[in-house]
């Protein structure tokens, strides 16, 4: 009876060792998207006009989404668990983004908005966290997708 279950188990076992196998080849490193290079500027007054350099907070935000998500696209978690981690890592710079902003708009200035998408009464804030949520989770199916390099 062993030695019956053993010979069903051998072909099941290597054809599911193949598919794993053939999930890998199907990766299409053509929609990975090409990092900014990083560009050292002669002056350091002249960071924000360095070519490649993000030039607000969205810039820089958006590329530590980037980097994040592609580096925990390899874990095992599902998708949306992987792209939540990837907006705790970039908590900080969407803190910059979202303090940039409020500092420019001034005290008086209401933040309450309507969604696009929507419609829905929001604020910048929200929108922007759901931005965060919606573009980290594309970064770490894209990364799976194309099998992409994190830097």
């Amino acid at each position: 009876m062993t030695d019956r279950l053993h010979r069903r188990l051998v072909p099941i076992l290597a054809i599911l060792a193949l598919g794993a196998c053939d999930r890998t080849q199907r990766a299409d490193a053509k929609i990975c998207t090409p990092f900014k290079a990083a560009t050292p500027a002669a002056n350091p007054s002249d960071v924000a006009a360095a070519p490649g350099a993000p030039t607000d907070g969205a810039g820089e935000f958006d590329e530590c989404l980037h980097r994040w998500g592609y580096r925990l696209a390899k874990s095992e978690d599902a998708a949306d668990i992987a792209a939540r981690a990837v907006v705790a890592a970039c908590g900080e710079a969407l803190s910059r983004w979202n303090t940039q902003a409020l500092t420019q708009a001034g005290p008086n200035t209401s933040q309450a908005t309507l969604d696009l998408h929507t419609g829905r009464s929001t604020t910048m804030l929200e929108q922007r966290y759901g931005y965060a949520e919606g573009k980290a989770l594309f970064y770490v199916v894209q990364g799976r997708a194309g099998n992409c390099a994190a830097p």
